[in-house]
């Protein structure tokens, strides 16, 4: 359902939330509506983000400990740092 608008959900809803302009939020939201997005909604990218970083954690390894702090530092892409540094820090006891 999402497949088409997906890579520019993250973009628009950025644009939506960040700006002080009516229409600029408007004309996104209506963009975002008009590919299928819904704010409820789990992006497939976002779900398949959780379960590497899931999977990673539960590993418990120096190297996907390694790895998880890359996730986080934004290395491979904007769908893992929240969830990798939150996984990083239930691992370091925080």
């Amino acid at each position: 359902m999402l497949t088409l608008g997906e890579a520019a959900i993250p973009l628009l809803k950025a644009a939506a939330d960040a700006t002080d302009s009516p229409e600029t939020q408007f004309r996104a939201t209506a963009i975002l509506k008009r590919v299928g997005y819904s704010p409820n909604d789990i992006l497939p990218s976002e779900a398949r983000a959780g379960r590497i970083v899931r999977l990673l954690e539960r590993a418990k390894s120096k190297e996907a400990k390694a790895l998880l702090e890359k996730l986080a530092a934004g290395e491979f892409g904007a769908d893992y740092p929240t969830e990798a540094t939150a996984a990083l820090a239930r691992l370091n006891g925080k």
